[in-house]
């Protein structure tokens, strides 16, 4: 199964992909099939990489980004 993409998922991803990865998200409305693709190949890539399904990742990415925000707070 895919990640649910928004602007969350998509500013995390970008992030762990790195600078030139994945294209500018543009929205849930500018969204076209092959930046999808382009998000979702690379989740399924990182899913695999933290031994994890797809469909589990945004609940990784916002755990990581929380714990993230209570060490800096």
């Amino acid at each position: 199964m895919e990640i649910p993409l928004d602007s969350f998922v998509a500013s995390s991803l970008k992030k762990r992909a790195g600078r030139g990865q994945l294209p500018c998200w543009p929205g849930l409305n500018g969204l076209t099939p092959e930046i999808s693709f382009k998000f979702q190949k690379f989740a399924k890539h990182f899913a695999a990489n933290e031994g994890i399904s797809r469909i589990h990742l945004d609940m990784r990415l916002w755990m990581d980004t929380r714990e993230n925000i209570i060490k800096i707070g």
